[in-house]
């Protein structure tokens, strides 16, 4: 995996990095998250090589996972607006050359459609972290 250059997210610091509704998560708690979810992409691989992964999730802890997540396995990192149109999304992908889409569950039916026509692996958040080693 790539090195963390953002020394903030670092497993041991405690501090307040996010606040989502109600819950708040320390850099630490968001960092193991990342690693997680990188080691999820990765699937055993050692880097994704710049392979373009999309994501269709609005702000929050998910958006910041995934972000990190794709630059941290070496991948680009395609965040796209949950207020495009599906016009503007096919020709997002398309020209982004786009290998995977990562979107959360309540998105998945509206992108299914789309993904399949593109050839484009459609999966969440929750399925990346669950396949990651020591999961």
């Amino acid at each position: 995996m790539a090195v963390n250059t953002f020394p903030q997210l670092s497993n041991d610091n405690d501090k307040v990095a996010l606040v989502e509704v109600d819950q708040s998560y320390s850099y630490g708690t968001v960092n193991e998250r990342i690693d997680r979810f990188a080691s999820g992409l990765l699937a055993g691989e050692q880097d994704l090589e710049e392979e373009r992964i999309a994501f269709f999730i609005p702000a929050s802890l998910d958006y910041v996972t995934v972000l990190h997540g794709v630059w941290r396995a070496g991948g680009i990192a395609v965040p796209l607006n949950v207020a495009s149109a599906v016009a503007e999304l096919d020709h997002y992908l398309s020209c982004a050359s786009v290998t995977r889409m990562i979107a959360n569950s309540e998105y998945h039916e509206a992108l299914s459609e789309l993904c399949a026509s593109l050839n484009i692996e459609l999966v969440s958040v929750d399925q990346v972290l669950a396949d990651s080693v020591g999961a």
